[in-house]
């Protein structure tokens, strides 16, 4: 009977979700990892895998000198690290640690180049017409871009909702097996 009651203990263990367990790396960055933008950065954006806490950093360098950010907001799991002055030319290392909704530190780095020395000779602008409906077709673009990351958001909340509920679900199946199991050895003994 021991015997049996263990093995349906061990069953029901591996058999809760094991995806709540997961780390927390960056899945996305804007500057993106290697990418080479020719304008100055005032903003870096972070999207984890995973949720994150608050207690996530980052730390900024060029040349091996660490540079002062400004704010870093949390909405998990994004993170915005608002710079307190402009990155301008040259090549800067991210540095993030975070801390992930299941409590474990992961960390990691990226690069990414600033060169605003390449600009547009003024015959290459285009008319300003042509401008304007490219900047719409832009801003177009960014709003279905953000409503497709909200959607996105919800989904993994629910996710992690549903992940949660399924974790429950198993821990209390295991309780009750393990009272079950008391309560049948009790009986024999008497």
């Amino acid at each position: 009977m021991k015997k049996w009651l263990f093995m349906v203990i061990c069953s029901l263990i591996l058999l809760l979700p094991l995806k709540g367990f997961a780390h927390s790396y960056v899945s996305e960055s804007s500057p993106a990892d290697g990418e080479t933008v020719m304008e100055a950065v005032d903003e870096l954006h972070l999207l984890f895998n995973g949720g994150i806490e608050p207690f996530s950093t980052v730390t900024v360098k060029k040349d091996g000198e660490e540079i002062e950010t400004g704010e870093i907001i949390i909405d998990s799991p994004y993170m915005y690290v608002e710079m307190s002055e402009s990155l301008t030319a040259g090549t800067y290392e991210v540095e993030w640690q975070a801390i992930g909704s299941d409590t474990h530190l992961t960390e990691g780095q990226y690069s990414f180049t600033v060169d605003e020395s390449v600009n547009a000779s003024p015959e290459d602008e285009e008319p300003a017409e042509e401008r304007q409906i490219i900047d719409d077709v832009e801003t177009e673009e960014t709003v279905s871009e953000n409503e497709q990351a909200e959607e996105s958001n919800a989904a993994e909340n629910t996710d992690a909702n549903e992940e949660n509920a399924l974790l429950m679900i198993g821990a209390l199946a295991l309780i009750t097996m393990i009272i079950i199991g008391v309560i049948v050895l009790r009986g024999r003994k008497k």
